[in-house]
């Protein structure tokens, strides 16, 4: 399950660890919002457009496998 830094209305980009080489994919509700590629120290960065105040998003990793990780949530702020 990849982690998340806080995100607020002005964020343009989510950053957080998962593991090295999944990708990271992110949605606000059922809308597909950006995705990234995660480096070899584990860290990832996605470049999004700017959400509204309370939103909430989903997270998941996917590995080289094809595995996916459970979700993980957060809130806009």
């Amino acid at each position: 399950v990849p982690t998340v830094s806080k995100v607020t209305y002005k964020s343009t980009t989510i950053a957080g660890k998962a593991e090295k080489g999944s990708t990271v994919y992110v949605y606000n509700g059922s809308k597909y919002i950006g995705k990234a590629t995660v480096d070899s120290k584990g860290n990832y960065k996605i470049k999004i457009s700017k959400q509204k105040k309370g939103s909430s998003l989903k997270l998941y990793a996917k590995d080289k496998a094809g595995n996916k990780s459970k979700y993980c949530y957060t809130k806009v702020y």
